[in-house]
C-alpha cells in the first residue's frame, strides 16, 4: 500500500485529490478539509453543543481550527470536543491515515504504520489505542463512511 503521507505530503495535494475523487457509496459532496470531514461525520444534519445538546450555536475561526460557541450554556467547543480525538495535537489527516491502515490491514503493525505515516512508534501506539477504544463510537463509524472506507469491522 502506498503511504498516504508520501502520496499527500501537503494538505493542498490531499485536498486536490479529494476534489477529484467521487465516492461510490456516498451521495453527498466531499468536504474540502480534514476538519470539515470531521464536522460532517460528527454533525451530519445540524451542529449541536456537546455539553448541553443545544442547536443554538455560532462559529468563529481561529488560526488553527474552527471553534463554536453555545448560546445556551456559553461554552466553547470544536469538532473534536468529547471525542476520541479530543486534545490531540496530531494532524487530523494522520489520524484518518491510521484509521484507514488499521481497517484495511487485519495484521496491523505499528512499526509498518510508523514507516508509512512517518511518525514516531510511540505516537502510533497511542493513536491506535484511542482508535481501538472508539471501535463502537458513532463518530468513528461515520468517519469511515465519509472517507468511503466501507471496510467491515
Amino acid at each position: 500500500m502506498t503511504s498516504i503521507y508520501r502520496r499527500f505530503p501537503k494538505k493542498e495535494s490531499c485536498l486536490e485529490h479529494l476534489e477529484k475523487v467521487r465516492c461510490r457509496t456516498c451521495e453527498h459532496e466531499l468536504p474540502r478539509t480534514a476538519e470539515e470531514i470531521l464536522e460532517k461525520a460528527r454533525w451530519p444534519d445540524k451542529k449541536t453543543c456537546p455539553y448541553c445538546l443545544s442547536e443554538k450555536i455560532s462559529g468563529h475561526k481561529e488560526p488553527t481550527k474552527t471553534r463554536f460557541q453555545c448560546s445556551l450554556c456559553k461554552r466553547s467547543f470544536s469538532a473534536t470536543t468529547k471525542t476520541f480525538l479530543h486534545g490531540t495535537h496530531i494532524d487530523l489527516a494522520l489520524w484518518f491515515g491510521l484509521i484507514k491502515i488499521m481497517k484495511e490491514d487485519k495484521n496491523f503493525s505499528a512499526a509498518q504504520a510508523t514507516k508509512k505515516l512517518k511518525i514516531r512508534y510511540a505516537t502510533v501506539l497511542s493513536m491506535a489505542e484511542r482508535i481501538k477504544g472508539a471501535k463502537k463510537d458513532k463518530l468513528l463509524n461515520a468517519l469511515e463512511d465519509i472517507l468511503c472506507l466501507a471496510i467491515k469491522p
